[in-house]
């Protein structure tokens, strides 16, 4: 995500509705400000933040003013894989989109398998593209961003009759999950 923001870019993308304001009610201080920057980033990227770094500053600071919580809390706050799961899941219900699953993985693969026109795609742009199909069919992926387009690359490459190596940080899914027709 970009990390320069002009004040105009903040106020349309970055400033929470009243119905986003009425969803953090519920929240206390520190993870009042996590859950509105996790929300507002999933708005507009159509994915989550992988790591706090990823959200500019004066983004921060903008949420902070609107939620009456110091920007300061938000790298102080808790950011467990728990709490992150749980805040996920209510932002993706708020939201209506739901989690990429098992059953879906065929007809990604098949779509990400037209788009992919060599052994070695450019895998900024494919992953962009595929996060951006994932968000039209309201999906969202529970892993880290990369996840699902690495794991499903050697699948479209022998979809398309190409050889494929795996990097050495390659994490191999179990057979049964990959299985192509």
């Amino acid at each position: 995500m970009k990390q320069d923001w002009h004040p105009d870019e903040l106020a349309q993308h970055w400033t929470l509705s009243a119905e986003e304001r009425e969803l953090l009610d519920s929240k206390t201080s520190a993870t009042r400000l996590s859950f509105a920057v996790l929300l507002k980033a999933f708005r507009f990227d159509g994915r989550f933040p992988e790591r706090r770094e990823d959200i500019a500053g004066r983004i921060v600071t903008y949420l902070a003013s609107q939620t009456g919580v110091p920007p300061e809390a938000y790298s102080e706050g808790e950011w467990s894989e728990r709490t992150q799961r749980y805040q996920r899941a209510q932002i993706r219900r708020h939201c209506g989109f739901r989690v990429f699953r098992i059953e879906d993985e065929p007809a990604f693969v098949a779509w990400l398998s037209e788009r992919v026109t060599s052994p070695n795609p450019e895998a900024e742009a494919l992953k962009i593209a595929a996060y951006e199909h994932l968000r039209s069919q309201s999906m969202s992926h529970q892993q880290r961003n990369g996840w699902v387009v690495s794991c499903a690359l050697p699948w479209c490459n022998a979809r398309n009759g190409w050889l494929w190596r795996p990097p050495r940080n390659f994490r191999r899914l179990p057979a049964r999950r990959w299985m192509l027709s």
